[in-house]
């Protein structure tokens, strides 16, 4: 699934096509579930022969900033992605087969939108592509995009507007549920994090996904917020290309549950020590337990359960939840349940300091709550010459 990192390079490359460029002509396949609040037909009305101003983003939806509204808006959610004509769209750790930069219009697209110099010479095509049909396209109606609701909904960017320590601590002192979970909310403290970089996060910060977030220790939240500015830039200064990333990652380990000799992960001392997943938040989770504990009093308990969405059918059926033992009981509502008991002083240990890397280079680099899935389906297109 994009995540920040992924959205973020999706925005600078149209940008660099479309910026001061006007558009002239947009063509829009017929779908009442991509496109949200207005029609493809009207979308492709709004926005024709319009100059783009900017191109910008807030978490992981990224818009176009145009003479005048309304504003084209994208969400790429579990499944969609962005192609420029000759050249192949971008693949994620788990790709899609490559696709070809000369079919065009390419396959799955929803709206490809042409844009040219103000005397009318053709600079390039943009496409919104999405299989599964989980993504979306909406219009931003308000004159100042960042007034819209869909934008000021969300919690804050650690990109563009990174959270104090102090906000942090307080909003996450406010929230009971795992770490993961509350990471995970789009529209809580921080938005753009994804499943792979919260446990990325987490790992770096030596904390269990499952941790209650009320329960984390003033260094563990100071912690945290280092690791989650450190790991989102740079993922971004990657341009979101994971052979970019550092080798001492979890990054590259967390995708092999269920395949054979995929099950342990090498720490940067070189010692090698088991990986395990559980669900957490609804999403697997990837966790070194050598590294990541739980406070004292809670453990996981596993078991299989029907996937009732279609995050479950994705990252597996295997659900965790957190027991309390009969020593030191502690709550993560998480599971379930309405009290709330004291958590011990000495229940999170202390964690070292963030560990700083630094990103690899490349002399050619190489290139919150899903919606329901529907089939794609074959249907007109809106022309507007």
């Amino acid at each position: 699934m994009p995540e920040l990192p992924e959205v973020e390079a999706a925005r600078e490359r149209l940008e660099r096509l479309a910026k001061g460029k006007r558009i002239s002509h947009v063509s829009a396949e017929e779908d009442s579930i991509v496109f949200s609040g207005v029609t493809h037909a009207s979308f492709a009305t709004a926005i024709e022969g319009k100059t783009v101003r900017e191109v910008r983003r807030k978490g992981k939806q990224f818009y176009m900033v145009l003479e005048s509204g309304p504003h084209p808006l994208f969400h790429f959610g579990m499944s969609g992605y962005s192609q420029t004509k000759g050249i192949s769209a971008p693949t994620y750790k788990v790709p899609r087969a490559k696709s070809d930069p000369d079919e065009w219009p390419p396959k799955y697209m929803k709206t490809t939108i042409t844009f040219a110099d103000e005397d009318g010479t053709k600079v390039g095509e943009w496409a919104f592509c999405d299989a599964r049909r989980l993504g979306r396209i909406k219009l931003i109606e308000t004159e100042i995009p960042e007034e819209a609701q869909v934008l000021t909904c969300l919690g804050q960017d650690p990109l563009l507007d990174m959270i104090s320590i102090e906000a942090l601590a307080t909003a996450l002192g406010k929230r009971h549920a795992p770490i993961k979970a509350v990471l995970l909310d789009q529209n809580g403290p921080i938005c753009g994090l994804g499943n792979w970089m919260v446990d990325e996060i987490c790992y770096q910060s030596k904390i269990h996904p499952a941790h209650p977030s009320s329960a984390l220790a003033p260094e563990e939240v100071t912690t945290l917020h280092t690791q989650i500015l450190l790991v989102t830039t740079l993922a971004v200064e990657a341009k979101a290309d994971a052979a970019r990333f550092p080798k001492s990652w979890l990054f590259s380990a967390r995708w092999g549950k269920g395949k054979k000799g995929k099950d342990t992960f090498v720490l940067p001392s070189g010692e090698e020590t088991p990986l395990t997943f559980v669900t957490v938040g609804g999403r697997t989770s990837a966790v070194v337990t050598a590294v990541q504990k739980l406070p004292e009093g809670l453990s996981i308990k596993s078991r299989k359960r029907k996937a009732t969405d279609e995050a479950a059918k994705n990252e597996g059926e295997e659900e965790s939840s957190v027991v309390e033992s009969k020593q030191n009981p502690m709550l993560s509502p998480h599971f379930g349940r309405k009290k709330t008991l004291p958590v011990p002083p000495d229940a999170s240990p202390s964690k070292s300091p963030a560990t700083k890397f630094e990103l690899p280079s490349l002399a050619s680099p190489t290139k919150t709550e899903p919606e329901k899935m529907a089939r794609p389906r074959k249907s007109k297109a809106a022309k507007l010459d």
